[in-house]
């Protein structure tokens, strides 16, 4: 079974230059033979080929090199343990080894539009539209990833066309294209072991492809948009609608000995019901190329480019036709192979056509699906009310280049389970141990500006800032962390603190905090040793990332318990004896009375 975390990798990787690798003989690298991905991945001669940036970890203290939260192998090079290796120069190096298990999986394709059709087709020239995906490979199980974007307002924009298709985008055909492609490299590999996943566009892609393959493919996506909705824009004549594809169809369908593909179109799709008829007058290549580029004169002597340009245009419109035919037989299928993941705070939470499950990281609920009948203005308008984003209906207000902060991936990781599972609802028990740890360096530094019992941490022995006394010195500290507070803004510490998701860690603090802290208690040995420490506290984790969405990594943080002294005895008090009583008797009446005196 492939994991949530290799679903989320994969989709991460997607963003690298993949195609760069076409540079160089990686096949022959000891680490790829062995299937050792992480080692592959890390190696210098892969990586300063595929990255897309100069991030790189930062060493600590410790030299133990930190991930920053941006960075493309975090979610693979992730680790919570040390263990020694012997590095090239036979040194022992004390290194984090990864939570989660890479081992077995390789690169094996990847491409662009461009690409694409060279490598099926042998087509040159073939014009770039964005598309990319990448394929990896472990035993019999594939798993294709298409890029998404992270994303400008610009990107927003594109991003919303192609997901609610009011384009019969090409990103569309290549997703199609893409995944058969693949199936051809290996025609031994079950449907059922072909999975696909993708952030964000990518998502949406990953869905087109789910539904056009007949549902067949287990499919994760990541803030993804959606296609679920748009069920009548699968329907031929919902094309007509669009000019530029009638145009080209009704050209391509007056020329049909130029291509095997137009030929196709028109005897598999093009009937009488569309109003697309056969013509008999020929016209040469070299018109037809011009009509198709609105008039613009060619050279006769680029006849070979002009066949390739015909046949690529007619390949667009073929597999798109094909795969709307495929959707349109399979749209109504029910399916559990997909699901999508989705952070609530994320732009991509306004969007209510993703197909299958959709479930809300943040609080763990399954979010209802195919409400509204969505489009391009509506989302923008529930964005531009949460200000996400500064747009006017007829374009950008603003045109500088503006990021959505809760759109990327890596967040995801908060909710992995040491087995690489999703546990929507609250942090995994690294990051809520890491999350405690983060509330405790922040109150122990915002408590120096309070006074006497209005401070939150006042368990320190005196003179100390990691030394207490106190039986249970987490109490109020945890109590005040968990709730808003009681005057002036409601706001919680958590949310001080920057931490990004505030219902999440509310939830995950739940449970008494001593669950969360380490107590270990000393030795006899150490005890005597380190009279009056007695035990310690160690909170938070050693993780090896530096700050994920507000949470501290690095090494835990510790808080020594110390033997309360005994109270001292006090010197007796004599007593003092009172001096012999003075008394005698008075007779009143017929009562007897005694009247007492102390000297």
């Amino acid at each position: 079974m492939i994991k949530d975390i290799e679903f989320a990798f994969f989709s991460q990787l997607s963003y690298l230059n993949w195609n760069n690798l076409n540079n160089i003989d990686f096949k022959t690298i000891e680490s790829y033979k062995d299937k050792k991905f992480m080692s592959f991945l890390n190696s210098d001669d892969i990586w300063n080929e595929i990255k897309i940036n100069n991030l790189e970890p930062i060493n600590s203290p410790n030299g133990i090199p930190m991930y920053q939260e941006e960075d493309k192998r975090l979610l693979g090079v992730f680790g919570i343990e040390t263990e020694s290796v012997i590095d090239e120069k036979n040194k022992k190096q004390t290194k984090i080894k990864p939570l989660y298990n890479f081992d077995g999986w390789q690169f094996i394709y990847s491409a662009d539009k461009t690409k694409l059709y060279k490598d099926k087709y042998n087509l040159d020239d073939v014009e770039d539209d964005g598309f990319f995906a990448c394929a990896f490979m472990k035993d019999d199980d594939i798993v294709i990833a298409y890029r998404g974007t992270e994303i400008t307002i610009k990107d927003f924009l594109t991003d919303l066309e192609i997901g609610f298709l009011n384009n019969n985008h090409s990103q569309l055909v290549s997703t199609h294209l893409f995944l058969e492609y693949i199936k051809s490299l290996y025609p031994n590999v079950a449907d059922n072991n072909i999975h696909l996943t993708g952030h964000s566009l990518g998502g949406c892609l990953a869905q087109y492809a789910f539904i056009s393959s007949d549902k067949k493919h287990k499919t994760i996506t990541w803030n993804a948009l959606g296609v679920g909705k748009y069920r009548n824009i699968f329907k031929i004549t919902a094309l007509e609608a669009n000019e530029n594809t009638m145009s080209y169809l009704k050209k391509l369908s007056n020329h049909l000995h130029i291509t095997e593909t137009a030929q196709k179109i028109v005897s598999e799709f093009i009937t009488k019901d569309e109003n697309i008829m056969l013509k008999t007058e020929e016209e040469d290549k070299i018109k037809l190329y011009n009509i198709i580029n609105n008039g613009i004169q060619r050279n006769p002597f680029y006849e070979v480019d002009l066949n390739s340009k015909i046949k690529s245009i007619s390949l667009d419109i073929y597999w798109y036709f094909k795969s709307v035919f495929k959707i349109q037989s399979s749209l109504n299928k029910a399916s559990e192979n997909i699901t999508n993941y989705f952070n609530a705070l994320d732009w991509t939470a306004n969007i209510q056509t993703r197909e299958g499950r959709c479930i809300e990281v943040l609080t763990g609920t399954e979010a209802s699906n195919e409400s509204t009948n969505d489009t391009m203005k509506r989302v923008i308008s529930e964005m531009c009310k949460l200000n996400l984003v500064d747009i006017k209906f007829n374009g950008i207000k603003s045109p500088e280049v503006k990021v959505f902060p809760y759109h990327g991936v890596n967040d995801f990781l908060l909710y992995m389970d040491s087995n690489g599972m999703i546990q929507a609802g609250k942090y995994n028990i690294i990051f809520t141990k890491n999350l405690v740890k983060t509330l405790y360096n922040y109150v122990k530094k915002t408590d120096s500006k309070r006074k006497g019992t209005d401070k939150y941490l006042d368990i320190f022995v005196k003179g100390t800032s990691n030394k207490t006394e106190q039986v249970k010195p987490f109490d109020k500290f945890h109590m005040t962390c968990s709730r808003a507070k009681l005057f002036g803004p409601k706001i919680s510490i958590i949310s001080e603190a920057n931490v990004k998701y505030v219902t999440s860690a509310i939830e995950s603090l739940k449970p008494c905090v001593e669950e969360y802290i380490n107590y270990r208690e000393y030795s006899k040995e150490e005890k005597e040793k380190n009279f009056p420490e007695i035990a310690v506290y160690t909170i938070g984790h050693l993780s090896n990332v530096d700050n994920l969405a507000g949470i501290q990594g690095g090494e835990p943080t510790q808080l020594i318990k110390i033997e309360k002294p005994e109270p001292k005895e006090e010197e007796p008090v004599a007593k003092v004896q009172p001096k012999e009583e003075d008394k005698y008797t008075i007779k009143e009446g017929n009562a007897t009375v005694t009247i007492h005196h102390l000297c």
